[in-house]
């Protein structure tokens, strides 16, 4: 399906990745300039892993979540993964809701609505609380707790 987005000549066998050097970094409320009126606040969502952010695009309404929040299994059982912080994403996330119309997730479905931020912040607050129920996957090595459009696995340790 993807495919159909591509252009009639391009050829995945050709396609690479040319080395690079970052030549700046971004922190929480940096603004990148697009051009033409157009530029991405940077609002830092650690949780996932220690450097997540996501871009806000407040003439649009846009929010680009990357992996702070996805439709599926959010995983959240890496060693670098933070509970705590996750949850503060979340929660920072939910504050600005009202700014905009949709979410534009890093991971499967193109677009969510911005009322599952809050379902998430929500769901991740019941597991940390203990109100939730698991299921083990991985041969028991994480936990699996489900909210229909999305669940987190998790390492049972990091609870």
């Amino acid at each position: 399906m993807w495919e159909t987005y591509l252009p009639e000549d391009f050829n995945p066998k050709n396609y690479r990745y040319h080395p690079y050097e970052i030549n700046n970094y971004v922190k929480e409320n940096d603004r990148i300039d697009l051009g033409q009126g157009q530029e991405l606040q940077v609002i830092s969502t650690p949780g996932h892993s220690p450097d997540s952010i996501s871009l806000l695009d407040e003439k649009q309404r846009l929010l680009f979540a990357g992996d702070v929040f996805y439709p599926g299994p959010i995983l959240l059982y890496r060693p670098e993964t933070n509970l705590q912080d996750y949850l503060k994403s979340l929660e920072k996330l939910t504050e600005i809701c009202s700014k905009i119309d949709l979410i534009l997730p890093g991971h499967n479905i193109p677009n969510v609505e911005p009322k599952l931020i809050i379902k998430a912040a929500q769901a991740i607050r019941e597991v940390m609380n203990g109100k939730s129920m698991a299921k083990k996957i991985d041969d028991g090595k994480h936990n699996e707790y489900s909210y229909g459009e999305f669940s987190f696995v998790i390492d049972p340790s990091f609870l």
